[in-house]
């Protein structure tokens, strides 16, 4: 089966200048108001669109129920089935759980409208459940996941890095097994090989565990070591409120981000993949984030932080 794929947002908010670098490396870039649902249709209508691997902002349901619309029309045009992965699978009812709690969290309400709409549709859907993502990408821009990385700036801001006093433990898993996870449903599906969606479609992807108190101490030694900050201690937040401000994210993202444990019942037949890093080292955690933060900083390049996403075509 032939695909012609969508991926919005994965570059992250780029400017122009980082577009046409994009574009000169061959991939196909269209700026893309997905709030605009006259401009989702003509770039998925002109570029006969059957795979969205949406990597945009998940705090709006409106970009993914555009796009749905729109896989849902190409499918009744080609005659073919259409996809659409969704970044947020295991055996447990996941989407029962999410869709009773949809009220408490603004993604969260997003995914069950995901779920819900994609299935009114006949588009096929499936949930991608990212853990803590570490490592550092080869791609031209955003090479970092923004958990770790968001921790440098407040730690130099304040002299010290600070942690959350539960030794919070969480999965973890390498960018590499991440964009490896992305590159084997897009295969499953280009191979019309049937594997679980809509309800039950949920991919975790996830490798192995990490500490918080861990990582943190060695982000301050590798920060102390640079001489960004001068003390060694790891301090501990005093309640949310305050690692919002300093981490600059609203109170409610703290939590989740950050200070959340995990519990996961895994269906290992789903994929069949082991991972390619089943431990992390120092530089995965914490150099990597601290030196392109650095380099960030001298750069100082000035984005679009719109609803305007830069999105890429992949035709296979």
């Amino acid at each position: 089966m032939s695909l012609n794929i969508l991926v919005t947002g994965a570059a992250g908010y780029i400017s122009l200048e980082q577009a046409q670098g994009l574009a000169a490396l061959g991939a196909d870039v269209v700026q893309l108001d997905l709030h605009d649902k006259e401009t989702v249709v003509d770039c998925l209508m002109s570029r006969k669109v059957n795979v969205v691997i949406h990597c945009a902002s998940s705090t709006d349901p409106r970009s993914v129920l555009n796009l749905i619309d729109e896989l849902s029309k190409q499918k009744m045009r080609c005659r073919k089935e259409t996809f659409f992965l969704h970044k947020l699978k295991d055996t447990s009812p996941v989407f029962e759980t999410e869709n009773l709690l949809a009220d408490s969290f603004a993604i969260r309400k997003t995914d069950v409208s995901f779920i819900e709409h994609a299935k009114v549709q006949g588009v096929v859907g499936f949930t991608i459940v990212p853990s803590c993502v570490y490592g550092k990408g080869s791609g031209k821009w955003n090479q970092l996941s923004v958990v770790l990385p968001a921790y440098v700036k407040p730690s130099i801001a304040q002299g010290a890095v600070y942690r959350f006093k539960e030794d919070t433990r969480v999965s973890g898993v390498h960018v590499s097994d991440m964009s490896a996870l992305y590159r084997q449903i897009v295969q499953k599906v280009s191979q019309n090989e049937p594997i679980p969606s809509g309800d039950e479609g949920y991919y975790l992807a996830l490798a192995h565990n990490l500490e918080w108190s861990k990582v943190s101490h060695q982000l301050a030694e590798a920060l102390f070591t640079r001489g960004l900050i001068k003390n060694l201690k790891v301090k501990i937040w005093p309640n949310e409120e305050s690692a919002a401000k300093a981490l600059a994210v609203p109170t409610k993202f703290v939590q989740p981000l950050w200070n959340a444990g995990h519990f996961t019942i895994v269906n290992r037949a789903n994929l069949h993949r082991a991972s390619q890093c089943s431990t992390s080292t120092d530089d995965e955690l914490t150099s990597n984030s601290i030196e392109i933060f650095a380099n960030n900083l001298k750069k100082n390049p000035k984005t679009d932080q719109s609803s305007k996403y830069y999105s890429i075509i992949v035709h296979l």
